[in-house]
């Protein structure tokens, strides 16, 4: 397999982690919480397995692309460990004006990679 290949299906996999997220928060169904802290945990490993193949391709390569791709999973991965740590899961439930501003940071970091994923 391509490592571009790899990366989109690796970008997949931490695109249904924040899918299901995004499900989970917003039915807050019983238990919402629990599946909630397990799925941030699979997003973190998703966005992991991204960076770690991105970094292994940056190794062998020096293109413009990987370091573009690299510079803009570092700076998500960023906000989303500070969007984390001020929000953990069970303060969330009160989605006030700076959860959604750390949310609208956090699709802007989300955003931008989707975005050097498609310029594969």
């Amino acid at each position: 397999m391509s490592w571009k290949n790899e990366v989109r299906e690796l970008f997949a996999a931490h695109k249904q982690a924040r899918d299901t997220l995004i499900e989970i928060s917003k039915s807050q169904e019983e238990g919402w919480q629990t599946k909630y802290g397990r799925i941030r945990g699979e997003l973190r490993n998703s966005l992991d397995a991204l960076e770690t193949a991105v970094d292994r391709q940056r190794r062998l390569h020096s293109e413009p692309v990987i370091d573009r791709y690299h510079d803009a999973i570092v700076a998500f991965r960023k906000v989303l460990e500070n969007h984390h740590a001020r929000w953990p899961v069970l303060i969330i439930k009160d989605r006030g004006p700076d959860y959604q501003e750390s949310m609208k940071a956090v699709d802007a970091g989300f955003t931008e990679v989707m975005r050097q994923t498609e310029n594969l």
